[in-house]
């Protein structure tokens, strides 16, 4: 039997993957936009390029049948590791991002795979055997091997850790994402009308707009909500 079987999904589980889902398409949004104004730490998003190291290995001929939301619950509910993981694999993902390198939807779900599996390398105490994780992630284990050292070497220059400064800025930014697709559902919920900005509010976070901020702000009273919820160190 699959060690995969026994695994049922947790409040905590589906609401993580509810936000990396949300915070990586913003990423996405943010590199596929094209527009100058596009920053992330006061940095403007370089234009993606397909000449990066590893590209052509990360990236699928044709777009994978599961869903971004589908796959990041299943990584999150079957992975076995720490929430923070899941930070440090989004913060990877941001660096990419900052890079120039394509994260789209035929390279999402191996950048994510490998960047979770180097993640929890670095920040937990215990991890599985590689075809554990590849079982998981849809691949072999070979490929998950290759994966991971092309994504050390070539993508992230093994620099794997993540410090606490970084740590927080990752924390700050999903806080500013997921509380703008809040409001974004509550405005919808109330008025019946779409979203100007095309978010959909199926996709959105549920909680309380009590609870908000203002979404350009650190929002200090909505983070510890949805860390909470997702039974995250918010490191403060």
């Amino acid at each position: 039997m699959s060690s995969r079987t026994c695994a049922s999904k947790t409040p905590a589980q589906a609401r993580l993957a509810e936000v990396v889902a949300a915070y990586i398409k913003h990423l996405m949004d943010l590199q596929a936009s094209g527009s100058d104004q596009a920053s992330l730490d006061d940095v403007m998003i370089p234009s993606p390029s397909d000449k990066y190291p590893s590209h052509d290995f990360f990236c699928a001929i044709h777009t994978p049948p599961i869903s971004l939301e589908s796959y990041t619950h299943r990584l999150v509910t079957y992975m076995h590791c720490s929430p923070e993981s899941f930070v440090f694999a989004v913060a990877y993902l941001r660096r990419l991002v900052l890079s120039g390198f394509p994260v789209h939807m035929r390279s999402v779900h191996r950048l994510l795979l490998t960047a979770v599996l180097v993640a929890l390398k670095c920040r937990d105490d215990l991890c599985y055997h590689i075809s554990f994780y590849a079982e998981v992630g849809g691949v072999t284990p070979k490929d998950l091997r290759t994966m991971e050292i092309r994504f050390l070497s070539d993508l992230i220059h093994f620099e794997s850790g993540i410090s606490l400064e970084d740590y927080h800025t990752v924390m700050e930014d999903i806080t500013r994402v997921t509380s703008r697709r809040v409001i974004v559902k509550s405005i919808s919920n109330d008025s019946g009308l779409c979203s100007p900005c095309g978010v959909s509010a199926s996709s959105s976070a549920a909680s309380s707009p009590s609870n908000l901020s203002c979404p350009g702000g650190k929002s200090a009273a909505f983070a510890p909500l949805w860390t909470s919820e997702c039974e995250l160190f918010w490191g403060r």
